[in-house]
Parts: structure tokens; C-alpha cells; sequence
């Protein structure tokens, strides 16, 4: 099922019914909540969108209150928090969350993926990124002027990319020693983990992992087989996030994004793209095609959640289009269309 997160809803000047009515227009049979809608407009919420035939497949959590009231913004809190108390506070919220998901019939928490503190550290490693891909970026498109592979004049700027990439990578492995071990961050979520599926599955809602994009945090892909092995048998599935991956493995200066192999633990598929900056786009026809390495018209990919979750403020015009997209490449998970098919919201 295609489906369109909240997070794309303007926060100003709006209130909640007309945030949700901006989602709606888009026509997209599913609507996830997103974090930034507070637990306790979620069943007003959920009956009108149950009201006007669309489904709710699942919620994210942990939450933030009033974020939609007067468009106050915070961050949730996080599961792998170092701090006890925020751990603990997160961990409530998805407690809190699956009893109201088992009330409202949702079958589906999928956890916020953990973050570094946005200052700091990952600000630094954020501003040395992007002045290393707008180099490599200018030397790509200087070697694409050269007609043939093999021409001599190519040779100083191939030189030039691996001096700025083993540059780049000596900075981040400096940046390592400046954030704490992720080893104490993966053990809090494996506590609160530990707690929030045996609630899960007494109450047969389950929990899906989204990975993460930060750098040293513990969803990054090549971290979730341990925490799949840890939990085997439990009310626990995956959401693919192939932006999250590649900009996780570019932002530490690695070339090959690590394969995929929880496939048979994949719940879902967030659908995004990157442009020629490392922005985070729409699916259309421009940008990485990162979805490609998923996804072809001869294994097509087809999962129970195919997830829009553009930025706030995207247009709805723009999100249409990327609907319509989506049907194009078969990226919706139905079918791809024969020729002449109309296209099919439902």
C-alpha cells in the first residue's frame, strides 16, 4: 500500500484539522502519524481519516505533545538516550503508544529512528560533508567533460578525488573520538526494546525499526541483523530507508552502501530520493535513483507499506505528481500498469 506520512503538513498557520486535510488531498490511501502529532489527537485524527475511506497501516512514535498546537516545535525522546530519564520517558511513550494503538485497532509502531544531537559534532561533521561533496561533485563534472576514459589529461583530477576522500575520511575518524561509544547508546535501546515487545506482543501490536542516518548511532544498517538476532521470534520488522543508508555510509566517507539481507524481516520501504547536492527529493525523474538498487521491472519490490515521508511543507501538486510517479515505476506496490491502465488511487 502506498502511504503518505503527516510530516508533510505546514505547521503554520494551520490547525490540526486543516493539516490533515492538506494530507488528504493528496489522495494516497494510507496515512501514518507522524511524530510530530500528539497521542492525544489520535483517535479524533484516525476518525477522520477512517471517515473519509483511507487507512491507517501505522503510527510513529515516540511523540512529542502540542507540536501541532500553534506550531511549536521538539524533538522526542530517545530510546537510546544515555540519559536514563529521557530513555525511560521514551520508553513510556511507546508503552502509552501501544495501548492506544491495540484501542484504535493500529497494527504498527514504527519506531523513530535514533539521532545525534543536532549541535555539536554533527553539525561540524554536516558542514565538513557538504564542502567535500561540493569538491568531488565539481571534479566529477570536470572529468565528464573528457570524452574518452583512457585520455591522460583525466589523471590529476582522478588523483584530486582520492586526496579529498582519504582527507575526508582521516576528519572523520577524529569525529568518532568526539561522540560517545555507540555501544552504550545500542545497549539503552536494547533495554527499552527488551520491555516495549513484550507489551507488543500481549496486546499483537507490532514494532517496526526504521534505520537510521547518523553516523556511530544504533540502526545503522549494519547494526539491525544483531538487534533482529537479539529479538528473533519477536513482534519486531524493518523499514527500509535507502536514502538513510547511502547518506549513513557517504557521510563516513565509504563508497559501498552494506547489503540488504533483512529481507525477509522488511516491513516497508520509505520512498525518497537524493539530488546532485545530497538534498533529500521526491521520487521523480531527476535525482540518484537510489531506489533502483531495490527495485527494477524485473524484481519489482513489493512490501505492505510503501512510504512517503517528504518534508514539511512539500506541495500537494508536487506530492500528486510523485503519486503518479510512483504508479509509473511500479514503486506503489502494486503491479506496474500496462499501457492505457488509469491510474488507480485505490
Amino acid at each position: 500500500m502506498l502511504c503518505l506520512t503527516t510530516r508533510m503538513a505546514p505547521a503554520v498557520p494551520s490547525t490540526s484539522e486543516e493539516r490533515l486535510k492538506s494530507v488528504l488531498e493528496v489522495e494516497v490511501p494510507g496515512i501514518i502519524l507522524g511524530p510530530e502529532v500528539p497521542r492525544s489527537d489520535w483517535a479524533a485524527m484516525i476518525q477522520e481519516i477512517r471517515g473519509a475511506q483511507y487507512f491507517v497501516p501505522a503510527i510513529f512514535a515516540p511523540s512529542y505533545e502540542k507540536s501541532w498546537k500553534n506550531g511549536a516545535k521538539r524533538s522526542s525522546p530517545s530510546l537510546d538516550a544515555e540519559d536514563s530519564t529521557e530513555s525511560q520517558f521514551a520508553r513510556d511513550q511507546v508503552l502509552d503508544s501501544l495501548m492506544r494503538a491495540e484501542d484504535l485497532s493500529i497494527p504498527y509502531i514504527i519506531l523513530t529512528p535514533p539521532r545525534l544531537a543536532p549541535q555539536g559534532p554533527l553539525s561540524k561533521l554536516h558542514q565538513r560533508h557538504m564542502e567535500w561533496a561540493h569538491k568531488r561533485n565539481q571534479l566529477h563534472t570536470d572529468l565528464s567533460s573528457f570524452p574518452s576514459r583512457e585520455d591522460p589529461q583525466r589523471l590529476p583530477f582522478e588523483r584530486e578525488l582520492i586526496r579529498l576522500q582519504s582527507e575526508y575520511v582521516r576528519f572523520v575518524e577524529n569525529w568518532r573520538q568526539q561522540i560517545p561509544p555507540v555501544a552504550r547508546r545500542r545497549n539503552a535501546l536494547l533495554r527499552n526494546l527488551d520491555k516495549i515487545l513484550d507489551e507488543a506482543d500481549r496486546r499483537q501490536v507490532s514494532i517496526s525499526l526504521r534505520e537510521g542516518v547518523d553516523p556511530e548511532t544504533p540502526c545503522e544498517r549494519h547494526r539491525l541483523k544483531e538487534i533482529f538476532s537479539i529479538f528473533d521470534g519477536a513482534p519486531l520488522s524493518m523499514i527500509l530507508d535507502p536514502v538513510a543508508a547511502w547518506l549513513n555510509m557517504d557521510m563516513q566517507g565509504l563508497n559501498d552502501v552494506p547489503a540488504f539481507t533483512l529481507t525477509k524481516e522488511c516491513h516497508g520501504i520509505i520512498l525518497s530520493d537524493l539530488d546532485d547536492l545530497h538534498r533529500e527529493i521526491l521520487i521523480g525523474e531527476k535525482g540518484l535513483h537510489l531506489w533502483e538498487h531495490y527495485h527494477s521491472e524485473e524484481t519489482p519490490l513489493s512490501l505492505p507499506l510503501h512510504i512517503l515521508d517528504p518534508p514539511e511543507g512539500t506541495l500537494t501538486e508536487e506530492l500528486r505528481h510523485c503519486r503518479e510517479r510512483c504508479r509509473e515505476l511500479g514503486l506503489d506496490g502494486l503491479p506496474p500498469p500496462e499501457p492505457g491502465e488509469p491510474f488507480k488511487i485505490f
